[in-house]
């Protein structure tokens, strides 16, 4: 089944509304070409989720022509057709919806407000986003307060029987729909627990031998190996490592803290002393860089959540400074800025699948195999489970025992009764 949505039309009562004041009043266009501007503006709301009637949404759909490159006398036509068509139809819109209803449009808005609220992560933002896109255009985007339990019911069986989805995200499905009734349509979800789900099969992570972790980061570009190479000594998700900054290293008691981990947890680590060397020429290369940027004029770092309004020149300071920086500058249209982020997370993988080709290791190789691998050689080298589970920052000790599995039992001594040691 295709997704594909076509450009969306005007009910017929707002149809009917603007026919009638084409015929009855002056209208400030030609009625073709008012239609025209009309139909795309009303495509362009509900397909990035704008309030018709909003002015910001007026200012983003000119903007959106602007960058088609519509000439300067399109766009004022357009403004003059969406103004009119606001004035006309705006009581109309208000009207339409029953005190609490919801529109698919406000739907996505309450949706990114939410979770937002909740702090939740901008990847889930947009897996949720697109699970419930898949929902609307599955249900024939009919108004989401009438979309039953049936409906769910339905369009999860859908993925499970005709898409051959995996469970990962079927389950992903699910816990996107779960979300959309319990928080944004404010229906009864009790029902949607009992719909079967698919079990996630456990399996065996991919791991690399410590001469395989060598032989893969030696095949790796200069530039890029102390990324890899912290990645396996701390054992550092992929977002962890491209999202360090400068003050998340302690130089002078040799830790790495992660700040922002998975379900944005916190945890320090211990920094590899074999890459000291690296570590401070880097960070030397680092401050020539920023000096380099303030001299240019180059843009602040982007910093989380609001301490940009909280501390506004924080953002061209070294301590906030990225540790793997991108080589070129991102253009921020917003501000009209040239910055500096991180180095994007496709480039790595890029670099790690080339790696990977030329060693000639036949494993299913990715960046995360590093984390894999250095769990399992702390394991080898006898660290109690709990140390590995801390360092690994596991909510459940469930999820570091699957590390027992890569590799065979290494007890070195005899089982024995406590009173016999």
């Amino acid at each position: 089944m295709q997704y594909n949505i076509a450009m969306h039309q005007l009910s017929t009562d707002l149809s009917e509304n603007m026919e009638l004041f084409y015929q009855n009043s002056k209208s400030p266009l030609p009625a073709p070409e008012m239609r025209k501007w009309i139909t795309w503006f009303w495509d362009f709301c509900k397909k990035y989720r704008h309030a018709p009637t909003a002015r910001p949404a007026l200012d983003k759909y000119l903007d959106k022509l602007v960058a088609k490159n519509q000439s300067s006398h399109n766009v004022n036509n357009a403004r003059t057709a969406v103004l009119t068509f606001q004035q006309v139809c705006g009581n109309l819109l208000k009207k339409k919806q029953s005190p609490g209803a919801v529109s698919w449009a406000e739907c996505y808005i309450r949706l990114e407000r939410i979770m937002s609220l909740k702090q939740m992560s901008q990847k889930t933002l947009r897996s949720y986003t697109l699970r419930i896109k898949q929902f609307q255009c599955y249900v024939g985007s009919k108004d989401p307060q009438t979309v039953t339990q049936l409906d769910a019911e339905h369009f999860l069986t859908h993925l499970t029987a005709d898409q051959n989805l995996a469970a990962a995200t079927q389950n992903l499905a699910f816990n996107a729909l779960l979300f959309l009734y319990r928080h944004i349509l404010k229906k009864s979800y009790s029902n949607l627990k009992h719909i079967p789900r698919p079990k996630k099969k456990p399996r065996i992570p991919a791991v690399l031998s410590r001469q395989e972790v060598d032989t893969i980061i030696a095949n790796i570009p200069r530039k890029h190996r102390l990324f890899f190479s912290l990645m396996y000594g701390c054992g550092l998700r992929l977002k962890e490592a491209l999202e360090l900054r400068i003050h998340n290293l302690n130089f002078k008691e040799w830790i790495l803290s992660v700040q922002s981990g998975k379900g944005d947890k916190a945890r320090t680590l211990p920094l590899p002393k074999v890459l000291k060397e690296d570590i401070m020429a880097r960070f030397e290369n680092l401050k020539e860089l920023h000096r380099s940027d303030l001299r240019a004029g180059v843009g602040p770092v982007s910093l989380p959540n609001a301490l940009t309004k909280k501390y506004p020149n924080a953002g061209k300071e070294l301590t906030w400074q990225w540790f793997f920086p991108s080589k070129t500058l991102f253009h921020d249209k917003q501000k009209d800025v040239y910055c500096r982020t991180h180095i994007h997370e496709t480039a790595i993988q890029k670099v790690i699948k080339k790696a990977a080709l030329i060693s000639g290791i036949p494993k299913r190789i990715s960046a995360h195999t590093f984390r894999h691998s250095f769990a399992t050689h702390l394991l080898q080298h006898n660290f109690d489970i709990r140390t590995i589970q801390e360092l690994m920052g596991h909510t459940d000790i469930r999820t570091t025992m699957v590390y027992t599995h890569t590799i065979q039992s290494l007890t070195k001594k005899e089982l024995m009764s406590p009173l016999d040691l």
